[in-house]
Order: structure tokens, then C-alpha cells, then sequence
């Protein structure tokens, strides 16, 4: 789903329930907003530079 520029969509919602579940477990969850790439890029490498910058800071 498209959202307007500068308007983001929460759609860590749809698995929120999840995350609470397994953060209840012990696991650290995190969930990292890609609207701007969502928005710009069909290339997955660019959501997976994301991630991987995320997680080296």
C-alpha cells in the first residue's frame, strides 16, 4: 500500500501481535519504517541495506 509523501504508514500493526508475543519470550523485536524507500525504489536491495545499516548501528 502507497502513503502520501511525508504521511507514514503504520504497518507494523499487522504484526504487532507477533512482536509483543515473542518480546514477551525474551526476543528483542524491532521494526524499521521503510516508507521512503517503499515509496522510491522497487529494487529489494535498497530495504535490504536498511536493515543491514540498522543493524550495524
Amino acid at each position: 500500500m502507497s502513503c502520501e509523501k511525508g504521511t507514514p504508514y503504520p504497518s507494523y500493526r499487522g504484526y504487532d501481535y507477533f512482536g509483543k508475543a515473542l518480546a514477551q519470550r525474551g526476543f528483542v523485536v524491532v521494526s524499521l519504517s521503510a516508507d521512503a524507500i517503499n515509496m522510491t525504489s522497487l529494487d529489494y536491495g535498497d530495504r535490504a541495506r536498511l536493515i543491514n545499516e540498522h543493524l550495524r548501528l
